[in-house]
């Protein structure tokens, strides 16, 4: 599910999903949303609120030009964009039970010189965490 101009890929790139999971902490009444314009007014840490519309925003994380976490939360109180999945209990038990051997996996690529040691360090540590 997709909103705005966006590709629907773009969404599962690691910083987008960062920034949708950021979009879920802003409350609903720092939200003055106009249903008609599909755009909404969005407080944040600034003292003027966020312009915000499916394809623009006046924060300074928009600077990218990938959708932010205020576009993110207007197309979910639109009810154009999902957000994140639900947890999958079965999914979560059967990935912990991987984690050793993906933990190997990459022991293995650092070995070659595939990877720095301070990537392979990194991936353990958010793998085993």
């Amino acid at each position: 599910m997709t909103f705005g101009n966006w590709d629907e890929a773009l969404h599962f790139d690691p910083k987008q999903v960062t920034k949708i999971a950021n979009a879920l902490k802003i409350k609903d009444s720092d939200i003055t949303l106009d249903p008609n314009t599909e755009s909404a007014l969005i407080s944040g840490s600034g003292a003027e609120p966020y312009k915000v519309t499916l394809n623009d925003c006046t924060c300074g994380s928009f600077k990218d030009r990938k959708p932010c976490k205020h576009m993110y939360r207007l197309a979910m109180k639109l009810g154009l964009f999902d957000g994140p999945p639900a947890k999958n209990p079965a999914a979560e038990k059967a990935f912990k039970k991987e984690i050793p051997n993906e933990v190997d996996r990459y022991r293995k690529l650092y070995c070659e010189g595939a990877i720095s040691a301070e990537k392979f360090a990194a991936i353990a540590k958010a793998l085993e965490k």
